[in-house]
């Protein structure tokens, strides 16, 4: 049986945070988001607004579900802000939690090539299946990531990271894994699946 979650369902990356700015690892480090990540939150909110065109009284439900982590949870609050949907139900769910970068968390790419070598150069032959040292692959994620989305009502938004967001991407669009590690993810900007595939449905007014 083909893979096909419940539509429609929006996607977001949380806005910028200082380690972004610096291309640390971030992982599941609680980094909170900057001033720009918060302003970045506002658009993708008014964005999503616009998508969702819900009369004030929609009798549709709409859920919201983030990652635990600071930087995807306050995005999701922002974004409840812009909608002006003080009954949304808002929700937070450990698979959309980044995938664990391990050791590296902290680091630049170039600190960790220099810390870890051998296991930067290992890593770079399969980014999507190897691991970082202490850490997590995507493959290691995908059947989380699979349920969670197996289980999601209809008109929900989900707020969560890049890694995370991959692994959606690859599971909806069923791309090969070496198209879904190298996907771009921009802050700005919301995903749609409609039942069928996962498009850029909405970009910076």
């Amino acid at each position: 049986m083909q893979f096909s979650p419940n539509a429609p369902l929006y996607f977001i990356r949380h806005g910028e945070t200082d380690w972004n700015i610096e291309r640390r690892f971030q992982g599941q480090s609680d980094i909170p988001l900057n001033q720009h990540g918060m302003e970045q939150a506002k658009i993708n909110g008014a964005i999503l607004a616009e998508l969702l065109n819900r009369p004030t009284n929609s009798d549709k439900a709409l859920h919201i579900v983030s990652s635990p982590l600071s930087r995807a949870s306050k995005t999701a609050e922002i974004l409840l802000g812009e909608l002006g949907e003080p009954n949304a139900e808002f929700k937070i769910d450990l698979a959309l939690m980044e995938i664990s970068f391990g050791l590296w968390e902290g680091l630049t790419s170039g600190e960790a090539k220099q810390q870890y070598y051998e296991a930067r150069q290992t890593r770079r032959k399969d980014r999507w299946a190897i691991a970082p040292p202490g850490g997590e692959s995507f493959a290691e994620r995908v059947e989380g990531v699979e349920a969670f989305l197996h289980g999601l009502p209809a008109h929900s938004v989900v707020v969560s990271h890049s890694g995370i967001m991959r692994i959606i991407a690859f599971l909806l669009n069923r791309i090969s894994a070496s198209e879904a590690v190298n996907l771009d993810v921009p802050h700005i900007g919301v995903q749609a699946w409609d039942g069928k595939c996962l498009n850029n449905a909405g970009k910076m007014p």
